[in-house]
């Protein structure tokens, strides 16, 4: 039995997602798995039993101010002084494997006695030369140093010729009936705003997943409560999804095959990054604005790409299991050859 510590960001869904995929395969392979979650507030955490008794950080995590991230009300939050508190009592030296998936606490304690620690993240794709918005020298500095890693594993919904490994994400199944809506998830925009604009469209059918006590049903749009189990069954029968560009949702469409249409949230660069892929790659629509009219044209969108990707999850875990010996090149080039990719697109190569 190998010890695993595994940190993961708490900022957001896709971190935690990549973790529900990956924990169970591992302990699958036997392996005992200790979870530090950091940059999130434990009471704004749910369906969690798959990681155990984790402990929750306070760490670092995002600031928001009008749709954009503020550096400025982000450094505010941040207590430097209990994080380094943190990270010289985190005891790392029990674990034969150390695993960060952009958490500092774990990097950063790994780093200070010497440690392997592995780096799983959508952000470590971006140390290649793939689409990319806004990486000005702060931005690189700031994702080089956040969580830094020995080893680096990055994700992302093309390789273009790099060591990079397909989406690690729980892979929903297919629904065999598609109903007549579009699922909307816009978790940094504000709620009664993105409820007015979607009032204006008439004639479609809109399920919201919002910031809200209690549902709302205004007709063609219903207001919904957060619910990952109920929206994952809404992803899976909905005809497209309406989304920012974080990487693992429009994963999780782009597998299912679903329509999109993203707005990456302002300020961030892996978000218009991603958004400016999608668009390379012909699996979704990018938008700076989320408009009736932008909303009305992208309804007559198709994607012309479709990829369906392999079980990422299950084959990490067999890396890990056997040393993690096989070179980082064949391992992605080996999990790719079991996607499904059908690009209608001219992808740099």
């Amino acid at each position: 039995m190998t010890k695993i510590l595994y940190g993961i960001q708490g900022t957001g869904n896709g971190h935690l997602t990549r973790a529900r995929a990956l924990i169970p395969e591992l302990k699958a392979q036997g392996n005992d798995i200790d979870v530090i979650i950091s940059g999130r507030d434990p009471k704004r955490l749910w369906d969690m039993d798959v990681f155990g008794d984790f402990r929750v950080f306070n760490g670092f995590t995002f600031a928001y101010y009008k749709n954009k991230i503020s550096f400025v009300k982000s450094a505010m939050q941040s207590r430097l002084g209990q994080f380094y508190r943190d990270v010289k009592a985190l005891n790392v030296e029990d674990y034969e494997v150390i695993i960060s998936d952009f958490e500092p606490i774990t990097a950063w304690a790994a780093k200070r006695r010497g440690r392997n620690c592995y780096g799983l993240s959508h952000q470590n794709a971006f140390a290649y030369d793939i689409p990319q918005v806004g990486f000005g020298p702060h931005v690189k500095f700031f994702m080089k140093n956040f969580a830094p890693n020995s080893h680096h594993i990055g994700f992302h919904w093309y390789h273009w010729n790099y060591p990079i490994a397909p989406p690690l994400i729980e892979l929903p199944r297919p629904s065999e009936e598609i109903e007549d809506f579009f699922l909307v998830y816009l978790p940094h925009e504000v709620v009664d705003q993105v409820i007015q604009t979607l009032k204006v469209v008439n004639n479609v059918n809109f399920k919201f997943y919002a910031a809200v006590d209690t549902p709302r049903d205004l007709g063609h749009l219903h207001v919904k409560t957060f619910s990952r189990e109920n929206f994952m069954s809404d992803l899976r029968r909905c005809r497209g999804v309406i989304t920012n560009s974080g990487f693992t949702l429009c994963s999780e469409a782009i597998h299912l095959n679903k329509k999109l249409l993203s707005k990456p949230t302002a300020n961030q660069a892996e978000q218009l990054s991603n958004a400016l892929a999608l668009e390379q790659l012909g699996l979704g629509m990018r938008t700076e604005q989320i408009t009736a009219d932008v909303i009305s044209r992208w309804t007559e969108f198709e994607s012309v790409s479709r990829i369906v990707f392999p079980n990422t999850a299950e084959g990490l875990a067999k890396w890990f299991k056997e040393g993690c010996e096989e070179p980082l090149e064949s391992f992605c080039q080996r999990i790719w050859s079991e996607a499904s990719i059908d690009l209608k697109t001219a992808i740099p190569t």
